[in-house]
């Protein structure tokens, strides 16, 4: 199994902060964060990161110069700008200056893993590259010097191309020869090797070497080099036949190699061009229960896929068989699969395609991603709700409320809304401090919420010291009634407020508006209405619910 990528967040938000490395260490990185420029510096002096999400809005350091030491002192380290309220020109400088991505907030978590994990499998593919390349130069250097110390099945010609001398080596290759004082492959009878003859002149008679790297010669590959010196030229061969075909069947085995390792280290499975499974690695046991045994020949869409997408899969892949595309390759997307036992679990899927013996296969690599949606859910959830009360936010209000009223409007049924605000809460945060007005805001949210017993039913904090209630399937003087329980039980919460002008504890001030909706109205008619009605109370003393009077206005 791969070594966890190591990954640096640099971000001065803390909530932000923790909240991508909790998301990343749970999709199996090797994550540490700086909340500083200062910290990240030292820890990009102190370790290896593979790659860093950096914030270019630091308080203590310019992000971008942070980027270039990255780049000058790093160089296999790729960044990812992860920042917010940036223009599009801070995006540009951040790609010009060599960015591997750029996102700017709000993002989403499943697009940044998706950004994470292609840039950590393009790091390590690139690695992979160079050592290969590193590694294959290195023996090219080791069998150049071998070739051309050893006087391995070596002619000497003279300048007109006759033969004056050959090693040993030639002489036991079995291999017809010209005799010394023939001209070498003049005497021949193919078009080839009268080529030969004129490739042979010419070097000799222009000083330049000739080089033949995989020359067909019967049913060999020679390697074969004419190197011209002052009496002529040195012809020197090797059969390179045996390194030819081995480089075909790594060329083959690197493509299986390049699809199994495009992605993450979970189930790995190849399909042949019927469906049917070549390859299932023991992570794809865990993952589906069925043994390397029970799956190997066996069609994969009969087995995993739920019944209502295989048709769906099928199809695809009847494409993917001729030409080896289709919508699903060479990307990354979220399906259902089913286990042994018949249960349902959601996954990641990545696919690539690979021709082998003029055939295309289809190779994935399959991740189970409940957590991650578990995850992703109560990531939804606390993004709808307030961080101080705890109750829904204005983002989860406007929702809710536009998607009851399409309901009321669809059912005939009535919609109340409530509006309360807190009487001369600015004068009480003056007198008591923030600590305790943030304390307020949360006994009267409590006890707003307090007063609602139906599932249906939902208070939010609407700003500042403003909440609202929605009331689907309530009509005017129901939502009345419940207005003034929430009134009195925040009377009866006995807050002192002494800088209060209508009375010595806190109180509330509050609209009320209900309606049945009709397509000729739009929700916020009803939330102007309700608006006004707290308006009212406010002009008519405070402490008080009023009902707002409903003029006709269309939409």
């Amino acid at each position: 199994m791969a070594k966890a990528a190591r990954i640096l967040i640099v971000k001065e938000d803390t909530y932000v902060r923790e909240m991508l490395k909790g998301l990343l260490v749970r999709d199996g990185f090797d994550v540490q964060v700086a909340g500083s420029g200062r910290l990240a510096l030292d820890l990009l002096d102190a370790h290896h990161f593979e790659l860093v999400l950096l914030d270019v809005f630091l308080s203590d350091a310019d992000g971008f110069q942070i980027m270039d030491t990255i780049h000058r002192a790093h160089a296999d380290t790729y960044v990812i700008i992860i920042t917010k309220f940036a223009s599009p020109k801070v995006a540009v400088e951040a790609l010009r200056r060599g960015a591997h991505d750029y996102l700017n907030n709000p993002y989403e978590h499943e697009k940044l893993l998706r950004i994470v994990h292609n840039a950590v499998n393009t790091i390590r593919m690139e690695k992979e590259r160079a050592m290969a390349r590193h590694a294959l130069q290195r023996s090219e250097e080791r069998y150049r010097a071998l070739f051309e110390a050893s006087p391995i099945e070596t002619v000497i010609v003279d300048r007109e191309g006759r033969v004056t001398g050959y090693n040993q080596a030639k002489k036991l290759s079995g291999d017809r020869l010209p005799a010394i004082g023939d001209v070498m492959y003049r005497d021949y009878a193919s078009d080839h090797e009268i080529d030969m003859h004129r490739e042979l002149i010419q070097c000799i008679r222009t000083g330049t070497p000739r080089e033949f790297k995989e020359m067909r010669y019967r049913e060999r590959y020679l390697y074969l080099r004419i190197s011209p010196y002052t009496e002529g030229a040195i012809i020197s061969s090797i059969d390179v036949t045996e390194r030819k075909k081995a480089e075909a069947a790594l060329r083959d085995s690197e493509e299986k190699l390049r699809a199994i390792t495009r992605t993450a280290n979970d189930g790995i499975v190849m399909l042949d061009c019927n469906g049917k499974i070549q390859l299932w690695n023991p992570s794809a046991e865990r993952l589906f229960q069925y043994s390397e045994t029970e799956m190997i020949g066996k069609n994969l869409h009969n087995i995993l896929v739920p019944d209502e997408f295989r048709k769906l899969y099928e199809k695809g892949f009847d494409g993917f068989r001729d030409t080896g595309k289709g919508k699903a390759v060479g990307r990354i997307f979220d399906s259902w699969a089913r286990r042994k036992d018949g249960s349902r679990f959601p996954i990641e899927v990545s696919t690539a395609a690979l021709k082998l013996k003029g055939k295309w296969h289809a190779a994935g690599i399959i991740r189970d991603v409940s957590e991650r949606k578990k995850i992703e859910e109560e990531l939804k959830r606390l993004s709808y709700s307030d961080g101080l009360t705890g109750i829904a936010n204005r983002r989860y209000f406007e929702e809710f409320y536009s998607r009851e009223w399409r309901r009321a409007l669809r059912d005939r049924r009535p919609l109340a809304l409530i509006m309360c605000d807190i009487d001369f809460f600015k004068a009480y945060n003056d007198t008591n401090g923030h600590l305790f007005g943030d304390d307020c805001l949360k006994q009267v949210a409590a006890a707003l919420n307090s007063v609602l017993k139906r599932p249906a039913d939902m208070v939010a904090r609407y700003g500042g010291e403003e909440f609202v209630a929605v009331l689907p399937n309530t009509s005017g003087s129901n939502a009345l009634a419940i207005a003034e329980t929430q009134r009195r039980r925040i009377e009866k919460l006995g807050i002192a407020h002494t800088s209060s002008a209508v009375s010595d504890h806190l109180t509330v001030s509050m609209g009320v508006a209900a309606i049945l909706p009709e397509a000729r109205y739009s929700p916020s008619f009803l939330l102007a209405a309700c608006d006004q009605a707290l308006y009212q109370a406010k002009r008519n003393g405070r402490n008080r619910v009023m009902v707002a009077e409903l003029k006709d206005k269309p939409k």
